[in-house]
């Protein structure tokens, strides 16, 4: 009978073993299982940092290229606005010349035609 308890008693601790083992191996599992679920979340994020990135620099290298186009267009408009000014300031000048010539050439007619008046003056009187 002592005999028996011992035996019944050690099937019950070899029982109670494979229970514990079986619920390691279910805890193992599980762990695993998390860890690859966590593994996956992170691969994903990683992903999305890695595209979120390359759209950025994308972004980035359009908004320069834009910037270097506006820049050039303001700089050509610049430059045909200097044009422009350059372009008045000698049509302004010739005619400040043409105006001093016309002058000149009135003060000469106006004095030619006093001179003229003058000698008919001179030959009535």
């Amino acid at each position: 009978a002592e005999w028996a308890l011992e035996e019944r008693a050690a099937a019950q601790q070899a029982e109670q073993a494979r229970s514990l083992d079986e619920i390691r191996a279910v805890v193992a599992e599980d762990e695993r299982i998390r860890v690859l679920a966590l593994q996956a979340a992170i691969d994903s994020i990683e992903k999305w940092r890695l595209s979120t990135e390359r759209d950025l620099q994308a972004n980035q290298a359009l908004l320069e290229e834009e910037a270097e186009r506006r820049t050039a267009a303001l700089e050509a408009a610049l430059e045909s606005e200097r044009r422009r000014r350059d372009a008045a300031e000698v049509a302004l000048r010739e005619r400040e010349a043409a105006s001093t010539t016309e002058g000149a050439r009135a003060e000469a007619i106006r004095t030619a035609l006093e001179d003229e008046q003058a000698r008919r003056r001179a030959a009535e009187r």
